[in-house]
């Protein structure tokens, strides 16, 4: 596991009602799992099986994520980074 995300997982535990818990914890530990096979630097055929069957769970767990946690919570962008926003629409 990648150790960024390994050490945010017990950060992140208690911090939410238990339902958008377990699913925050999970899609954390999902993403660890997929980013450390990500970073092979030589893959086999198991690896990449690995690999997609990781990328499977994590893009399940994500729309999981999207369609409990997310409409779940009310968010607000904060000035800075609506200035942000604005500044990336303008480049383009």
């Amino acid at each position: 596991m990648s150790p960024n995300f390994q050490c945010s997982i017990p950060a992140f535990e208690g911090l939410f009602p238990l339902e958008h818990d377990i699913i925050i914890r999970t899609l954390l530990f999902r993403l660890s799992e997929w980013h450390a096979l990500a970073k092979l630097r030589l893959h086999s055929d198991d690896s990449l099986a690995r690999l997609d069957h990781a990328l499977k769970k994590l893009g399940a767990q994500v729309r999981r994520f999207q369609r409990k946690t997310c409409k779940a919570f009310k968010t607000y962008e904060l000035p800075n980074e609506a200035t942000a926003r604005h500044r990336r629409q303008q480049a383009l």
